[in-house]
């Protein structure tokens, strides 16, 4: 694949990489001076190229370059959207304690008609961002919150192709997750339905609750904390089934379970 650039382009794009890193190379140095020594260092960016400085220099500079690149390449993709109206607001919120994920933003859809917030920022498109209000919390600074907003909106791609298939592939495994749960209900519903039919067509069966018993856990599936550090933390289902227990069933109620379901 050939690349033609202009000589014009060239010497603006090289023009503005010598700029950008002289602004990191005092960048670099009037942090570390104002860190050690408590005063700025000055505007001079000499320093910054000896080998105590020039690692972070050089890296405070790359990162810049592409972080400057990913911005233009998000904007370019709003440019060529159509805004997709909305009454949702893109709210960024700023606490002072860390949540669970040791984060301390939160972004999130607020929906004014019905009240209420929900997340997947990430997986909406830019004609749906572009469409939306956005709100930053007052309490903090107004760049930060912006940047951590644009963080958040380039999670699934920083073009509208990328994000689609990104979204394609959530709303797949998603899909996926709800057929396995369904299943998993169905399964464990049948299985609770047949235990009440046999104990009703069994009431002499002196061993029939011990095996009940037994057999009962298939009826929920297998349970484990939800804070597995937490020994207080409630119990939930997996939504598995102990695979040697069900074997155990088919065995002794394979035939009866069977005819209860028709088959």
């Amino acid at each position: 694949m050939k690349i033609k650039v202009e000589k014009k382009d060239l010497i603006i794009f090289i023009a503005f990489c010598v700029f950008l890193l002289y602004l990191c190379a005092i960048g670099v140095l009037n942090v570390s001076s104002i860190a050690s020594e408590g005063r700025f260092y000055g505007l001079l960016p000499f320093k910054a190229f000896t080998h105590r400085y020039i690692g972070m220099t050089f890296f405070l500079f790359l990162a810049a370059l592409i972080g400057i690149f990913m911005a233009r390449c998000v904007i370019a993709e709003l440019i060529n959207q159509e805004p997709v109206a909305s009454d949702e607001i893109l709210k960024v919120d700023y606490s002072a304690k860390p949540d669970q994920f040791d984060s301390r933003w939160t972004i999130t859809i607020y929906n004014p008609v019905a009240d209420e917030e929900m997340i997947g920022v990430a997986e909406l498109s830019y004609a749906e961002i572009l469409g939306m209000r956005v709100a930053i919390d007052d309490d903090t600074d107004f760049m930060a919150g912006l940047a951590v907003l644009f963080n958040e909106i380039t999670k699934s791609g920083l073009y509208d192709w990328e994000r689609s298939a990104v979204i394609y592939r959530q709303n797949a495994e998603q899909r996926a997750v709800e057929s396995a749960m369904y299943d998993f209900m169905e399964q464990t519903q049948q299985i609770a339905l047949f235990f009440d039919e046999y104990v009703a067509s069994h009431p002499d069966d002196p061993n029939l609750p011990d095996e009940i018993a037994l057999f009962w856990p298939l009826t929920t599936g297998i349970m484990a904390p939800l804070d597995a550090d937490d020994p207080a933390s409630p119990l939930i289902s997996t939504m598995q089934l102990d695979p040697k227990l069900l074997a155990r069933f088919k065995l002794r109620f394979g035939q009866a379970f069977r005819r209860f379901k028709g088959e």
